[in-house]
Parts: C-alpha cells; structure tokens; sequence
C-alpha cells in the first residue's frame, strides 16, 4: 500500500511537472531543439528537488520581450546556477531547513548573486546567526543599501554579521541608512560611520540607541 501511494504521488508530481513545462513550451516561438533544451534545464532542476516553477518567469519574460532563444537559454541557465548555489548555501548552513517553505527567501537569494554576492559571501552572513534565518533578507537588503551607498564589501558584509548577532530586529536594519543619510548632512565620513557601526552594534538594545551612540 505504502509503495502504491509513493508512486501515486511521484506521477502526481511528474504530471504537475510536464503540465507547467508544456503550457510554456507551446507558447514559446521557438524550434523544438531548443524547446528540448529548455525542457532539459527544467527537468534537471526538478530532479534536484529545486522547483521549475522558480524560473518560469524567465521563460515568461522572454516570451513577452520575444528575445531569441539562444539568450534566454544562455539567462535560464545563469538563473538555474544561481538557485542551485543558493540551495547550496542554505544547505551548508542548516541541512534541516527546507527552502521550498521559503520560496521568497530562495528568489531573494538568487537576486542577491545576480548582483554579484558570491555563495561563500552569503554563507558568511547566513551561518553568522542560524537562528535569525528568518532576518536574513532584512540583513542582505540593507547590504545591497550599503553597496549602492558606495560602502566596500569588506565592510558592509561585518555590519550585516554584526546586526544578526546583536538585539536589532530585522525591521530596524534598513534603519541603519538613515545614520548614513544624518552623517551627510552633517559632513561626517562613511568610513568613520561603518567604524562607530562595527563599535556599537554588539552592546547596542535597539536601533534608537544605535543612532544615539554613533551621531549624538
């Protein structure tokens, strides 16, 4: 009874699978050669336990932009990469926890490597506090912040290790930017900032506090 049900549902899924992959499939203006090697892609995720439906956006977008076949294989085998290392890196950290609960957290991840974090970054940051798994994307938001404040890596990526450590809530985190936006106006240097950040953040309660300590 038991092997019946296994197999029942192993062709549930399989059926679920090809119908998602063929709805797409017929609608995509391309030879069947490289509708072959679309299904491949998508099939090798499936068998990694990664779902296809993750990156059928893509396909999606490339329906609706009519770019050429090869471009879109070349941009859905880049996706796929990156949600096989943010499976990876997730895996590293908690092999317990099962990101096809989180798919949100599992896309966020794979935005963050599209922009060039690498998988041993993110590790870095995810493994600092396995128990704020869940403030990861609060942390990784306020870095790509940080990033495009024109702060290094190799300081913005500690502030984020720091604040998952520290008594900060992940909804005061983005927080941080407006002590970057203060200092502006009052001619204070991001670097002195990101050093009163990397000096406060461990003893600091709260975010109010933060602000205290590195502006007043």
């Amino acid at each position: 009874m038991y092997k019946f049900l296994l197999l029942f549902l192993l062709f549930c899924t399989q059926a679920a699978f090809s119908q998602d992959v063929e709805s797409i499939l017929d609608r995509l203006p391309y030879p069947d050669e490289q509708k072959n090697i679309i299904q491949g892609i998508l099939k090798e995720l499936d068998e990694e336990g990664i779902p296809p439906k993750l990156v059928l956006p893509k396909l999606e977008e490339g329906l609706a932009k009519k770019i050429r076949a090869d471009l879109v294989i070349k941009a859905l085998k880049k996706e796929s990469e990156h949600y096989k290392t943010a499976k990876a890196v997730f895996h590293d950290v908690d092999a317990e926890f099962d990101l096809r609960k989180k798919t949100d957290l599992w896309s966020w991840t794979v935005i963050l490597l599209a922009k060039g974090l690498t998988g041993d970054e993110l590790k870095s940051i995810l493994g600092s506090n396995k128990s704020r798994i869940d403030d990861f994307k609060d942390a990784t938001g306020l870095l790509l912040s940080l990033l495009d404040w024109g702060i290094e890596k190799n300081d913005a990526i500690p502030v984020c290790i720091l604040l998952l450590k520290s008594r900060i809530t992940g909804k005061e985190m983005m927080g941080i930017m407006d002590i970057f936006i203060t200092a502006q106006k009052n001619h204070i240097k991001p670097e002195d900032i990101i050093k009163g950040l990397k000096a406060s953040i461990p003893d600091a309660k709260n975010l109010k506090e933060l602000k205290r300590k590195i502006l007043y």
